[in-house]
């Protein structure tokens, strides 16, 4: 509709009165086009008039409008601001869902202004919408621009200018924080401790000089507000030489998950000296003294507790005391921790933890007490980890392999000559249960370069019952030019009944060596060959 766009241009940059009534009339029109066109030629009169009409009618725009004012954003800024002072409570409706929705902290002196007047109608409207003004500046410094704005534009231009807002809105909450005697409006307090620096000089001005009732204020926030900004200027505290009392009073008094959670979630790899200083002076933290509180720490967290907690000047007994906790308790990464740092805890007490962990009905916790029975010097722990072989559990049996580790594959052979014959079935069985790649490991020895690797290999296999499991590698030491290592391959493969060894073993008959010919005598005397037969094939 190039004509309809043409008059709606027109109007847009008439200078003529009467286009304004004209627009705001356009912008009650039951048509989307129209009520759209008007809206932009509204917008480039820059009218007093037509900007309250717009946001008047701010309950009927379509998403393709509102994207219009977005673009145009800074244009409403007088109006809006006129608009949270009127009388009609619609408007000031409008105004107040704009300021939050297109982020104008162009009003966030009105909005304290409001807020110090105990009569304004909508003063709690105000209070939420500083707030959410706030807590968006907090987000948009902390994690960047906030909603992904496409480059270029003017929001994503606006928000490059967070610090600088910062700035401007600590300037505005510093005067209101002096004028707390008068409005008590706690969430002026909340915005400043969560936009300001612990190292501020408003800050540390209004602790030392301000009244008795905003220094009460500012230590109860410290003391009680779960915003992240409060949370973050609370550890950043104690990275100073002297960090106010009440910054240090929450380390001590605080048990809310927030706080916590907060805390670990954000403990740094390695504390500066001051941090040091500070955290060994707290003495007592009531979530880490008390079940429930420790309940309150999220499993992937437990090993920043511990970490915590030996970062504090907490006695000796209260450590002990959340080390046994966690063992009992913790996650699997936790109880290791846990268990790493238990050298002070009595020896029966440990054991106790990790019995109690064998009868668990948690994989995790039980595999975790089958790793600490050699360690802990269990009794019966090496009959107790053979029997968790067999667990129903994937994580017990991979702890009790990973324990019984140093009894293997390599280790049995070296010793397996002297092994009684049912002693060593039980063992060949027991090492394929520890390492499920013994037989791979088994073929391979009997391939290795060194022939005394690959005799040990040869008679291993039969000593461990593992000889049908190999034979193709048996087979294959027929043919190897070593003749120790043949004649053992013999010896091995007249083990496992059947023609098919037989077969295999006839040719050897013919060997240049001569052991190797008895052995394969021998083998085929064993397996029911006659000894004409025999005669005849010498």
């Amino acid at each position: 509709m190039p004509g309809l766009q043409t008059t709606f241009d027109v109007l847009g940059r008439t200078i003529n009165p009467a286009a304004i009534p004209m627009l705001i009339a356009g912008l009650k029109v039951r048509h989307d086009a129209i009520r759209g066109r008007a809206l932009q030629a509204l917008l480039k009169q820059r009218n007093a008039v037509g900007n309250q009409a717009i946001i008047r009618c701010l309950p009927e725009y379509s998403g393709e409008m509102r994207e219009v004012l977005e673009a145009e954003r800074g244009v409403l800024t007088p109006a809006i601001r006129q608009a949270l002072g009127q009388s009609d409570a619609q408007m000031r409706q409008n105004a107040f869902a704009m300021v939050r929705w297109l982020e104008d902290y162009a009003q966030f002196p009105a909005l304290l202004q409001h807020i110090d007047d105990l009569r304004y109608p909508d003063r709690e409207q105000a209070i939420h919408a500083m707030l959410d003004l706030v807590s968006r500046l907090h987000d948009h410094l902390k994690f960047g621009t906030v909603g992904s704005p496409k480059a270029g534009t003017r929001q994503a231009l606006f928000l490059r200018n967070a610090e600088s807002i910062r700035h401007q809105l600590l300037v505005s909450l510093e005067t209101a924080c002096g004028r707390f005697d008068k409005h008590r409006c706690p969430a002026v307090v909340e915005s400043l401790l969560i936009l300001i620096d612990a190292d501020s000089l408003i800050l540390r001005r209004l602790l030392r000089e301000g009244s008795e009732a905003l220094r009460s204020e500012l230590e109860h926030q410290l003391l009680t507000s779960t915003h992240p900004g409060v949370l973050t200027l609370i550890f950043q505290f104690l990275t100073q030489n002297y960090p106010p009392p009440a910054a240090m009073a929450a380390f001590s008094r605080r048990t809310d998950a927030e706080f916590v959670c907060h805390l670990l979630r954000n403990w740094p790899r390695r504390l500066t000296p001051f941090q040091q200083k500070n955290f060994r002076e707290i003495t007592i933290i009531p979530w880490l003294g008390s079940e429930p509180g420790l309940e309150l720490i999220p499993p992937g967290l437990h090993t920043a507790a511990l970490r915590f907690l030996f970062a504090t000047g907490i006695s000796e007994d209260a450590r002990l005391a959340v080390l046994e906790w966690m063992v009992r308790n913790g996650s699997l990464d936790g109880r290791h921790a846990a268990t790493d740092l238990l050298a002070n805890l009595q020896d029966h007490r440990i054991q106790e933890v990790v019995l109690d962990g064998l009868t668990s009905e948690v994989p995790d916790v039980q595999a975790w007490a089958t790793s600490q029975l050699r360690s802990r010097e269990i009794p019966h722990a090496i009959e107790m980890l053979v029997e968790r072989l067999d667990s129903p559990m994937p994580p017990v049996r991979e702890a009790a392999r990973s324990e019984l580790n140093d009894f293997n594959l390599l280790k049995v052979l070296d010793f397996h000559e002297h092994l009684e014959p049912e002693v060593g079935l039980r063992v060949g069985r027991l090492i394929q249960k520890i390492d499920p790649l013994t037989v791979d490991k088994l073929r391979a020895e009997l391939f290795h370069p060194a022939h005394r690797r690959r005799i040990r290999a040869a008679g291993g296999s039969v000593k461990l019952g593992l000889q049908r499991l190999v034979a193709a590698e048996l087979l294959g030491l027929l043919r190897d030019p070593d003749t120790l290592v043949r004649r053992t391959a013999v010896e091995s493969l007249a083990t496992i009944p059947g023609s098919y060894s037989v077969e295999s073993i006839r040719p050897l008959l013919q060997d240049p060596s001569p052991r190797v010919r008895e052995s394969a005598a021998r083998a085929l005397a064993t397996a029911g060959e006659t000894t004409s037969e025999l005669h005849a094939a010498h």
